[in-house]
C-alpha cells in the first residue's frame, strides 16, 4: 500500500494572521480539494488532523497522480484566491502497515510522515522505493534521488521530487 501524507505549509502563522473565521474557510477549501483528488484516484482517507491528511492507496502510481493533482488544485486555488493561500507539502512511501479500527500504523507510516516533513512548499516527495515501483511506467517525471536524514531514523533515506508543474 502507498501512504500519502499532506501538510499545509505555515498554517499556524496563517491562522494567527487571518483569524479563526477566515482560517476556517481556507481549511474547508483545503479539505475539499484534497478529498476530491483522493476520491478521484481511488484513495482511502484514513484521517484528517488539523491541516493535514493521511491517505492510503492500493496503487503507488495512483497515489502519486493524486498528489500531483492535489498540488495542481492548490495552485489553482492560490491563483483564484491570492489573499487566501493554500500551500502544501506532500510525502509518499510504499510499504506494509498495521491496520486497526480504520487507522494505519507502523514504521512505513512514520516514514511517509517524515518524508512529508522533508518536502518543501509545493513539493511531492516520494521514497526511493515508491520511485522505483513507478518509474518504469514512463508517465511520471522525477528529479534525481537524494539522500536525506529523516527525524527518528538512524540512516538516511533516498527520496525523489516529482516534477508536476
Amino acid at each position: 500500500m502507498t501512504i500519502l501524507v499532506t501538510d499545509m505549509v505555515g498554517s499556524t502563522a496563517l491562522a494567527e494572521e487571518l483569524g479563526d473565521r477566515k482560517w476556517w474557510e481556507i481549511l474547508q477549501a483545503h479539505n475539499a480539494l484534497v478529498r476530491a483528488e483522493v476520491e478521484r484516484h481511488g484513495g482511502i482517507e484514513v484521517k484528517a488532523q488539523g491541516d493535514g491528511f493521511l491517505v492510503v492507496f492500493a496503487s503507488a502510481r495512483e497515489a502519486i497522480l493524486a498528489a500531483v493533482d492535489i498540488q495542481r488544485a492548490a495552485a489553482r486555488y492560490r491563483a483564484e484566491n491570492p489573499s487566501r493561500p493554500i500551500e502544501l507539502r506532500i510525502g509518499l512511501h510504499t510499504g506494509e502497515t498495521v491496520e486497526s479500527d480504520g487507522d494505519v500504523f507502523g514504521q512505513n507510516v512514520i516514514l511517509a510522515v517524515r518524508i512529508a516533513d522533508a518536502a518543501g512548499p509545493g513539493d511531492v516527495l516520494v521514497s526511493g522505493l515508491t520511485h522505483d515501483l513507478t518509474a518504469a511506467g514512463g508517465d511520471l517525471r522525477f528529479g534525481p534521488g537524494e539522500e536525506v536524514s529523516l527525524k527518528g531514523f538512524s540512516v538516511p533515506w533516498r527520496v525523489h521530487r516529482v516534477a508536476w508543474a
